[in-house]
């Protein structure tokens, strides 16, 4: 009879040792304001609401914590300072850090998945995290100098804008099914995405080098915008569905997409100054917006061109042959209503009659195909607004 209550003892010690270890704690929402709301939550392993971090705050440490049920939020909480959930694995909601403007330290070693990320106006300069699953990123206004700690596979809207210190970003991501959009951060950033396969629309604004070796199919529109880079390839595109765009890159002397057969929108390469020769395009057959080529270029041949379904624009500044372009609207080839190929122009205008040969006049960020010939070129001020819608999109 000892050895049975004995044992029984032990078990009851035993559960309730592994209910404590396991403690799921179930409010609705977390808010931490002070230490005594830590105290609180301090032994908690899970949380099925919402952690949400107070202006007074300044250091929030929750080392038994695994799972979050809900959001972990800091919005204005101008005092903190630092973040530490050691063991933390799980944010089942956003992981949103805004106008934190104090926020030097961010340690989250066991973290892998979020719903969301949301960091905007931090101070932050670095963090410990390996985040691989995570819906939707936006990134801006932070002082980091690499997103080190996030590598994901599959994400709907990766969005990293306006962090001037971040000067390098390598990922191995697979498909953006939403959009892709890096721009306004450190001049010289160095992009890698080496297991892109697959992605909506893309704006790359003002890069030092990037790097995109399996990309195979752009469901939506592809935009580089005043980029520092010398050379601009995609050798395993095939398919861009909406617009192609290069305008302002002041250093490329190269665009190399040898494979590319077709672009469902416009085709447009304005105000790249250095390059001479648009001779990267062997295959492509087939645009289905207008053609739009305003610079200082020498020669340009689209040698597979069978269906433009929009019109025809080009203008540069140096001696230039139309016949092939001429020939291919007497064919029929190129069907829309405007035809324009003009050489030695001194003031050569875009479809819309937009300035276009001094390299920094315009940029664009379309995100839809031209499919009646226009160019749809809009200035920096529209550019930024993108940038502002896609921040504005998560919330």
């Amino acid at each position: 009879m000892f050895t049975k209550n004995l044992f029984l003892s032990a078990l009851a010690v035993a559960s309730l040792v592994s209910a404590q270890s396991s403690k799921v704690c179930q409010e609705d929402s977390n808010s931490i304001n002070s230490e005594a709301d830590i105290d609180k939550i301090a032994s908690c392993q899970s949380l099925s609401g919402d952690v949400v971090i107070g202006e007074d705050i300044q250091h929030v440490s929750l080392d038994k914590l695994q799972s979050v049920g809900g959001n972990f939020v800091a919005d204005n909480a101008a005092n903190l300072v630092g973040i530490t959930i050691p063991n933390l694995q799980t944010i089942k909601g956003e992981f949103r850090l805004q106008k934190c403007q104090s926020l030097q330290t961010i340690s989250a070693p066991a973290l892998t998945k979020t719903g969301k990320i949301t960091w905007i106006a931090l101070a932050l300069t670095s963090f410990t995290a390996k985040i691989s699953e995570a819906q939707s990123v936006t990134i801006s206004d932070t002082k980091l100098t690499s997103l080190d700690g996030i590598d994901l596979k599959n994400v709907n809207r990766f969005d990293v804008n306006n962090n001037q210190y971040l000067k390098s970003v390598t990922m191995n991501l697979r498909t953006v099914t939403e959009a892709l959009s890096m721009g306004f951060n450190a001049k010289s950033i160095a992009i890698s995405f080496p297991a892109l396969i697959w992605s909506n629309n893309m704006t790359i604004t003002g890069a030092g080098s990037f790097n995109f070796p399996t990309l195979q199919h752009v469901n939506g529109s592809m935009n580089f915008l005043n980029t520092s880079v010398t050379s601009i390839a995609c050798k395993n595109l095939t398919v861009i569905e909406q617009t192609l765009a290069f305008i302002g890159n002041d250093k490329v002397t190269e665009l190399d997409f040898p494979i590319l057969t077709q672009i469902g929108g416009g085709f447009k390469i304005h105000n790249n100054s250095q390059l001479v020769d648009i001779n990267g395009f062997p295959k492509l057959k087939q645009v289905d917006g207008a053609i739009d080529f305003v610079g200082n270029f020498k020669n340009a041949s689209l040698p597979s061109l069978e269906d433009v379904r929009g019109g025809f624009n080009l203008q540069t500044t140096e001696e230039f042959d139309c016949s092939d372009f001429s020939a291919a609207r007497d064919d029929k080839v190129i069907k829309g209503d405007s035809f324009v190929c003009k050489s030695k122009e001194s003031n050569p205008t875009t479809a819309d009659g937009t300035p276009g040969a001094d390299g920094k006049t315009n940029t664009t960020g379309t995100s839809g195909g031209n499919r009646n010939g226009g160019s749809g070129l809009v200035g920096i001020s529209a550019l930024l607004g993108i940038f502002i819608t896609a921040i504005s999109f998560v919330f």
